[in-house]
């Protein structure tokens, strides 16, 4: 049975966040839920997805992590934006316990509870609460990652914990994620879940098929190499690919190179305009120049790959998700 459980220091105004959309869920004159894009890749919209193709995304979801009525949940996310509010839909879908915390929360310490099924957190939360979990504070049978990309000094130390961590793929229009990469082993692809299947077009962009959620064709700005139907590695982004004297970059992968190097400040790669070459690469670092071993990064790179434009800036732009706003951030450069 469907039950909610508030943390003791839990604000006013999330709490209130959490009861108004149960209160709009039960509500059978709704038939549709609004959700806002984070805003990371560009403008967010507001998109309207149906509760059938909401109660379909938590079946799928549940189906592929083995949910059963009654098992316990944990929400650290906010149900303003689509993946705390899918955390909700799959506990009632499923009649499950949820248990709620704020996202900035500093404890994750619940009276008479600390085992929990399933939680889906951004990585940064991972990071902060890794210390409770290693601790055995509070357990978790699986953890959903999503919202942003995975260090590898966190995907080591999940893997050194031992920890069952999935990475999630989706985005607002397909009803939270459609595909799960499982990072606790290496070398993993994303895979499909429930009947979602894959293409791409002549520019490598993904194309969503997925007839539970009602998506015939939904091309994506992801670059991907398609694996088979139901698998894929993701490339990065369209929006973000650098074009450099005839060769394409892409940001993310450099940027997967570079945290290798031991830089803990975030930081994000991205082209910036030249006439020579049409772009070059530029790096945008959160922090100091003084304080950045800058050639243990050039280490990690080609020579075609090294940034020939540095740049620090003392706070990154973010959206009302908290995700880095990478567009905002390099119009204040």
């Amino acid at each position: 049975m469907f039950q909610i459980h508030f943390h003791p220091d839990i604000n006013e105004q999330f709490k209130q966040t959490v009861e108004s959309f149960i209160k709009d869920w039960q509500d059978n004159d709704i038939k549709q839920i609004t959700s806002h894009s984070s805003g990371s890749t560009g403008k967010p919209k507001s998109i309207l997805l149906t509760k059938k193709q909401m109660i379909q995304s938590a079946k799928m979801t549940g189906e592929f992590f083995n949910f059963r009525k009654d098992q316990s949940i944990l929400l650290c996310l906010s149900p303003e934006f689509i993946a705390g509010k899918m955390m909700l839909v799959r506990a009632i879908t499923w009649e499950m316990e949820v248990y709620v915390v704020a996202p900035d929360s500093k404890t994750l310490h619940f009276p008479d509870k600390k085992q929990f099924d399933f939680v889906a957190m951004v990585p940064n939360q991972l990071e902060k609460w890794m210390n409770f979990i290693i601790e055995k504070t509070i357990q978790f049978k699986a953890i959903l990652l999503g919202g942003a990309n995975v260090s590898s000094n966190l995907e080591q130390e999940i893997r050194a914990e031992k920890l069952s961590v999935y990475l999630s793929f989706g985005m607002t229009e397909t009803t939270s994620h459609i595909a799960i990469k499982n990072i606790s082993l290496e070398n993993q692809a994303y895979k499909a879940i429930g009947k979602t299947t894959f293409s791409t077009n002549p520019f490598n962009q993904l194309i969503i098929h997925s007839p539970e959620l009602e998506i015939n064709e939904l091309i994506t700005n992801d670059i991907i190499e398609l694996l088979s139907p139901t698998e894929f590695n993701w490339k990065g982004r369209l929006d973000y690919v650098i074009n450099s004297g005839g060769i394409k970059y892409f940001p993310e992968e450099l940027e997967k190179k570079i945290q290798d190097s031991g830089l803990t400040e975030r930081f994000f790669i991205f082209g910036q305009k030249e006439e020579k070459l049409g772009e070059i690469i530029a790096i945008c670092i959160e922090g100091k120049e003084s304080s950045i071993d800058k050639d243990a990064i050039l280490a990690r790179l080609n020579r075609y790959e090294r940034p020939k434009k540095w740049y620090f800036i003392d706070q990154f732009e973010e959206t009302n998700s908290g995700k880095l706003n990478r567009i905002k951030t390099q119009e204040k450069l």
